[in-house]
Formats: C-alpha cells, sequence, structure tokens
C-alpha cells in the first residue's frame, strides 16, 4: 500500500512537471478583458460565477453570461440573482493572450476563450482594443440539444460612477450588429490617477449578423428574463436616455439560438472593442492611439476584427504555444505557468499612441495600484525584461518620450542632471522637475542600462535614430554618475558659474533670503531666464540672462556642488525599495550606478566612440572594488555600506548578466542567489532585504526576487525561485491581479496589485541560450 501511494505520488509529480501550465493551477485573478490600463478586468474567484468580473482594483464591471439548454438555463459569469442555477466549473487555464473556462452545463460542455491578440511582434495588432469572446459549445451525451447562449455587460464598463449619464446606439457594421455605449458628458482624462475607471469614450459589441442571433440595449431584468424564460432577448431597443447607469441598469446584450449534436458543435464569437477617443495628453497635445494610423475610425477596425478574426485568433493560439515552449524549457512548468499569467498583466498596463508632432509611435505605461503615475521610470526598468524578450523595438519606444522630456521638447523645462522620475499622472503629461520624486542614481541607471542593452543589441531604430537625437542627454547622464572621480571631494567647494545641469550661469551671484527669493528676483529682472540659489546656506542667488527678455515662468537651477562623488556611494538618495523610507548608503542601488557606468563604455563602442570606453570601463572598476571592499559581510553583501548585520536582495546586480559584461566577479552574483535561497528563505522566498524580515515582518518584491533567481547560473537553484512564486500566486488568499509585494510567510498580499513590473519574470529568459533569449515568433 505505501509502495503503490508513494507510486502514485511520483506520477503525478511527473505530470504536473511535464505540463507546461500546471494542471489545477489557481491564479489569484484571471485575466478576462486586459489590453490597456482602462479595459483591464478580472475575475478575482475561483468560479467566474462567483462574483462580477471587476476592473483591476475591484470596482464592478458587470459582465453576465448564461447558457439554456433544452429550456434549462445556467448561469456561467457574472452572479444575476436572473440566473440562479449554475453551469459547473470544470477548469481555467490562463494562457499568455488567451484565457480559457470549460464548463458543464447539463448534458452540452461549453468553452469559453477571451483572447486579446497581445502580439507583441505586430505593433498594430498589440496596438487594436479588441477582446473576442469565443463560445464553443458541444454535446457531452452524444444526443441532439437546443442551445441558447446570452452575454451581457452593463454602463459600468464606460463609467466610473454608477450615477454617471450614459447614451447608447445599435449600428450595422460590415455584416454585423454593433452595440455602442458611453457617458453622456465626454470629458476626457477625468477622473485621472490611481483607481479609476475611465470615463469618456465607448465601448463597442458586435457580432455577425445570422439566423438566431440578437443584440439589442435594453434593461437588464428585461433581457436576463426574457432569456431565461424563452431563450431569446427583445429586438426593441429601450431609447430612455440619457439616464444614470443603476437607473434601471441598461445592459449590451446578445443572445444566439442554434443546435449542437455529436456531429455537430457549434462556435459562435463577440468582438468586445473600446475607442478611447483620446488617449492621453502629452504637456498640452492630445494624443491618439496608435490603431488609428491605419484604421480611419471604430467601424474600420471593427470591420477588420471581424475579416481577421481567424487569423488574430490563430496567430495568438501559435504565439501562446510559443512563449509556453519556450519558457517551459527553461524554467519548468511552474516558471512557465507564471510567465503565462504575467503576460497580459504586463502588457495591459501599456498602450501605443501616435505623437504627430514626433512623426513617431510611443509606448506608455500606468503606475497601477502604487499611485496612478505616468510611465514612472522604476515601474518600466522592472517591467524591461518581458519587453526586451518579446520585442526590443517596444523598448526603445518607452524610452523616446523619457528622452524627449529629459532634452527640452515640451514647454517645461527639464534642468536636472540626471533622469526623471515619472512624466505626470496617467493619462496626463504634465510633470515639472519640482514635482518629481527625486531618484537620481535609480532613474538615470534604469534608463541607461536599457538605452545601453539595446545599443549592444543593435536595435533596429537604436543607432539610427535614439541615440544621434539624444546623445547630448546620454552623455548628461553617464557625466552625472561619474560626477566628481579623480577630484578632491570637497563639498563646501562652490562653481558659482554653474547650474545643475553643468551650463554656464556667466553672472556672479547677488544675496537672496531664500530659494523663493531669488526665484522672485528672477521673474522680476525681464532679461532673467534661469536662476539658481546656493542650498549650503551662503545665500548666494544667481540670475542667468538671455538674449531675449522673455521671462520663463518655471525658470529654475541651483547651483552645482563641485567634487562630490554620486558614486560608488549614493549617500542618502531614494531608491524604488521606498515603503520603508530612505536606505542611505545603499549598496543594491550603487550596483545599479556602477554597473550603468561600466556598460555606458560599451555603449559608446558600439555607437562609434570607442576611443571613450575605456575611460568609463575604469571608472567602473574603482567603483566596483570599493563596492566588494565595504559591501562585504561574510559570505553575502550587505543592505548599507554602513550597516552591518544587514542583507538586501542585490537584483540589480542581473544587468551585467542581460549586457555580458564582468564588472563584478560571476561569484558574487551566484553566491548572493545561494545565500538568499539558503539562508533567508521562507516558504514563499526571500523577504526583500534585512529591514522587511524583522518587527514581524516578511515582505519580498516578485520582481526582485524574479531577479535574484537569475543571478544564479545554476537552473535547479532558480527553480527553487520559480516554485516558491508559483506557490505564492497560487496559494495566496488575496484575490487580485497578481501582487508583487507579499508575506513570504502566509503568501498575504501587502499592497500593490495588477502592476506591469511582474515582466520582470522574464530576466531569466534574458539569460537563455539557444536562441531562448528572445521570443521565437
Amino acid at each position: 500500500m505505501k509502495k503503490s501511494l508513494a507510486l502514485l505520488v511520483l506520477f503525478i509529480a511527473a505530470s504536473i512537471a511535464d505540463d507546461p501550465i500546471v494542471s489545477g493551477f489557481r491564479p489569484p485573478a484571471v485575466p478576462l478583458v486586459v489590453f490597456d490600463p482602462y479595459m483591464n478586468i478580472w475575475s478575482f474567484s475561483n468560479n467566474l460565477y462567483d462574483s462580477w468580473p471587476t476592473l483591476w482594483d475591484g470596482q464592478t464591471k458587470g459582465f453576465s453570461g448564461a447558457l439554456r439548454v433544452d429550456g434549462q438555463t445556467y448561469r456561467f459569469m457574472g452572479i444575476s440573482p436572473d440566473f440562479p442555477q449554475t453551469a459547473e466549473q470544470v477548469s481555467v487555464k490562463v494562457w499568455p493572450t488567451t484565457t480559457e473556462y470549460v464548463f458543464n452545463a447539463g448534458p452540452v460542455e461549453l468553452d469559453l476563450q477571451f483572447t486579446t491578440p497581445t502580439i507583441p511582434t505586430d505593433m498594430d495588432i498589440l496596438s487594436q482594443p479588441i477582446t473576442y469572446i469565443t463560445y464553443s459549445v458541444s454535446s457531452r451525451d452524444g444526443k441532439s440539444h437546443s442551445v441558447d447562449l446570452y452575454y451581457d455587460h452593463s454602463g459600468e464598463v464606460v463609467t466610473e460612477k454608477t450615477t454617471t449619464q450614459i447614451v447608447w446606439d445599435r449600428l450595422d457594421v460590415a455584416g454585423m450588429t454593433v452595440l455602442k455605449m458611453g457617458t453622456w458628458d465626454q470629458v476626457y482624462f477625468q477622473p485621472r490617477g490611481d483607481g479609476v475607471s475611465i470615463n469618456w469614450g465607448y465601448s463597442y459589441v458586435a457580432v455577425e449578423k445570422e439566423s438566431g442571433a440578437r443584440a439589442v440595449i435594453a434593461t437588464d431584468t428585461t433581457c436576463r428574463q426574457s432569456f431565461r424564460d424563452k431563450g431569446v432577448i427583445p429586438t426593441t431597443m429601450d431609447m430612455r436616455m440619457p439616464r444614470i447607469v443603476n437607473d434601471s441598469w441598461p445592459v449590451n446584450a446578445v443572445s444566439w439560438s442554434f443546435t449542437v449534436s455529436d456531429s455537430n458543435p457549434v462556435t459562435k464569437t463577440l468582438i468586445f472593442a473600446y475607442d478611447d477617443i483620446v488617449s492621453m495628453m502629452w504637456f498640452g497635445t492630445p494624443l491618439e492611439a496608435y490603431w488609428k494610423q491605419k484604421y480611419t475610425n471604430i467601424k474600420s477596425l471593427l470591420s477588420n476584427a471581424k475579416e481577421q478574426s481567424q487569423n488574430y485568433l490563430t496567430l495568438s493560439k501559435k504565439l501562446d504555444k510559443r512563449v509556453v515552449t519556450q519558457t517551459y524549457a527553461a524554467g519548468g512548468s511552474y516558471y512557465s505557468t507564471i510567465a503565462s499569467l504575467v503576460w497580459r498583466q504586463t502588457f495591459g498596463a501599456h498602450k501605443l499612441v501616435w505623437n504627430a508632432d514626433k512623426n513617431a509611435v510611443w509606448y506608455f505605461l500606468k503606475e497601477i495600484s502604487s499611485n496612478g503615475d505616468f510611465s514612472t521610470v522604476d515601474v518600466l526598468f522592472p517591467a524591461i525584461p518581458l519587453v526586451l524578450w518579446a520585442n526590443p523595438a517596444l523598448a526603445e519606444l518607452i524610452l523616446l518620450p523619457h528622452l524627449s522630456y529629459a532634452n527640452d521638447e515640451v514647454d517645461i523645462k527639464y534642468d536636472l542632471r540626471w533622469a526623471p522620475h515619472q512624466l505626470g499622472v496617467y493619462p496626463i503629461a504634465d510633470a515639472k522637475p519640482t514635482e518629481q520624486e527625486q531618484m537620481p542614481v535609480e532613474e538615470t541607471g534604469n534608463l541607461l542600462l536599457i538605452a545601453e542593452y539595446l545599443a549592444v543589441l543593435n536595435a533596429t531604430q537604436y543607432t539610427s535614430q535614439i541615440y544621434p537625437a539624444y546623445k547630448d542627454v546620454f552623455d548628461l547622464w553617464a557625466t552625472y554618475l561619474t560626477s566628481g572621480y579623480g577630484s578632491p571631494q570637497n563639498e563646501g567647494d562652490i562653481d558659482y558659474n554653474i547650474d545643475r545641469r553643468g551650463n554656464d550661469l556667466p553672472n556672479q551671484p547677488i544675496q537672496a533670503s531664500s530659494p523663493e527669493d531669488c526665484r522672485a528676483k528672477c521673474v522680476s529682472d525681464k532679461d532673467c531666464s534661469a536662476w539658481g540659489y546656493d542650498t549650503c546656506g551662503k545665500s548666494n542667488c544667481w540670475l542667468k540672462g538671455t538674449d531675449t527678455a522673455t521671462v520663463v515662468n518655471n525658470c529654475r537651477a541651483s547651483g552645482y556642488i563641485k567634487g562630490k562623488l554620486v558614486l560608488p556611494d549614493p549617500g542618502d538618495q531614494l531608491c524604488t525599495d521606498d515603503f520603508l523610507g530612505p536606505i542611505p548608503h545603499n549598496v543594491n542601488l550603487a550596483a545599479k550606478g556602477i554597473i550603468a557606468v561600466d556598460g555606458y563604455g560599451d555603449f559608446l563602442r558600439a555607437v562609434g566612440r570607442g576611443s571613450e570606453t575605456e575611460h568609463y570601463k575604469t571608472v567602473a572598476a574603482d567603483f566596483a572594488k570599493y563596492w566588494v571592499q565595504n559591501g562585504k559581510e561574510d559570505d553575502h553583501y550587505k543592505l548599507q555600506y554602513d550597516l552591518s548585520d544587514s542583507y538586501s536582495l542585490q537584483y540589480n546586480l542581473v544587468f551585467q548578466k542581460f549586457l555580458k559584461i564582468n564588472t563584478f566577479d560571476d561569484a558574487v552574483l551566484n553566491g548572493e542567489s545561494q545565500y538568499y535561497a539558503s539562508q533567508r528563505w521562507n516558504k514563499y522566498g526571500s523577504p526583500l532585504n534585512s529591514n522587511a524580515a524583522k518587527d514581524g515582518r516578511a515582505f519580498t518584491k516578485l520582481d526582485w526576487l524574479a531577479w535574484s533567481g537569475t543571478l544564479t547560473n545554476d537552473a535547479t537553484l532558480a527553480g527553487k525561485y520559480w516554485e516558491a512564486i508559483y506557490n505564492y500566486a497560487h496559494d495566496t488568499k488575496s484575490r487580485v491581479p497578481l501582487s508583487d509585494w507579499y508575506n513570504t510567510k502566509n503568501a498575504d498580499q501587502v499592497g500593490f496589485q495588477a502592476r506591469p513590473v511582474v515582466g520582470g519574470f522574464y530576466a531569466w529568459m534574458l539569460i537563455q541560450d539557444n536562441g531562448n533569449n528572445r521570443l521565437d515568433f
């Protein structure tokens, strides 16, 4: 008996290991309609019929579904009381582009698929705001059955509040019936911020005109009860509008009627689309979604979506297979299962738009759930491994807006010597330098490292377009990271004629009582276009003149302190892991900056400036020597240079593996990964650092844990990390789109959810060989 049980256990374990998507995996939340930060709709329940689908933050988005078989109605989506009996959910499986549910409804089986063609190698398809909902019904008992199928969604999908007035229409488009719904008062970009729904634009539901198909907008109870009792919905539109969402709850409803048998399974497809009209605001200039460059209007897009439906669905299935095959080969089933789950969560936080002024496509993201900022650099950076693996050209499009902003190509003057933190609050880019959460080494290192990867890769547009246009920005940032190298360290030595970007301030200083007073003097001087104030207490104020009398309202600069090193010790600077406040003398942050300096040498060689490479390599080597000597404690590296008995996931070290450089000895990286797994391990991984592992805390960050697993060259050791992350996702009681901030002892969410940073899970893929270091599609 014991031997048989042991064999059974081995068989089950082998089956799990051989299945690229682990059978029985229970995602914390299941992606349904996920193609941008606003159309980001999930199921938070084990069964699709246990709750209403919701926005990523839990706001109800009322999708409903039912199946009527031989007169008996079964609910399979949503919790409408008009459909009290549920089907039996047999399984749910999340592929990169498709979520597949299987239900038994009496004598028939329903295979329900939500497919968003998230094809990163084709920006035309990637940009399209569509999800195909496919219903495949078959007989389970070999007999013929009369079947009716029902779908609806409410006005909650198009509004922030259910007290908002909405309007609707029914259209004929390319042989399809199309239902349109949106707000009566179309105010773009409001509200903006975190945890808000879209409140402008229009949803569309398109179904092919055919016998047995109906589409209408009417009250929820009218549609659902008619379907429940008769198997069809009304044909007459409810035209009492505008009216608020919760006034008798108008829904976009569709029904089909058909017969299935053993030899005649039936498939029906519905196209859900959303036209946001205008996607975002770039420093006063509205930007439209990229898909509008090819399709003149939503009707054209829907017509194409119908015509290309089989092609797009086939491509999506092909991509799913390739991603799963490659990730499974690299990391096993635990790895490929999570890799599939994070695909739409990552890409669904991004949006492709067209900048007509630049004649260019740009790619933005929203910092979902952690404050709603617009393309935050220390959020796009942890997400970048998936983007680089899937299509490096997209990473170029992510960089471009930040480079444009830093290069003073907008009305707001950016006068910092380091990279910006973010561009505004999504979906409006309007950030001023004074409104940035300053993380100089963090964000400068982040953007330089991505640029370095692209330059060494020789990405398509890079050397011909991006580098020549922004050479001065890159040099400025690299100069910042090496500031003070080889100079006497006298922090009181002020160069009165240089602003903080290194530009000349030729005028001698005058006296001012405060920065505000200095600025006021500039504003009152018709020849002043920039000001600088000595923050060291000397009360010196510089007024920089121009050839014109124009006063720039946001003119600003400050004294630059000569000789102060930024690296190898970043001092009191903030880093991305600021949940517990500043981490002064941060060893992991220093590693990022040092690797960025080293990588800049290779960057310069790649863009034809090889004579300058040795300087940056020499500086990085000196910095790295300091890092090793002062950061090491016994068998690991510290959280802070000056803090003994501490540790941190030194996840920033992994970028040297991406760049294929040797800033630090490989033994350092392998040793760190082994240390976390052997000395700091809990059931669901290692805490982020020693601060995160005290006072009752035990939290980690999923993205950084995955990067730490990538520090090793040992696939078995790395597998321990993938299994811990898989178990966390499977076991957590926090039913939200995958949180990247969780407790390593009990798998509870600590904060954050649905963030694109989980794309960092693909770090392991970037170091693979045999072609697996890039999506083969």
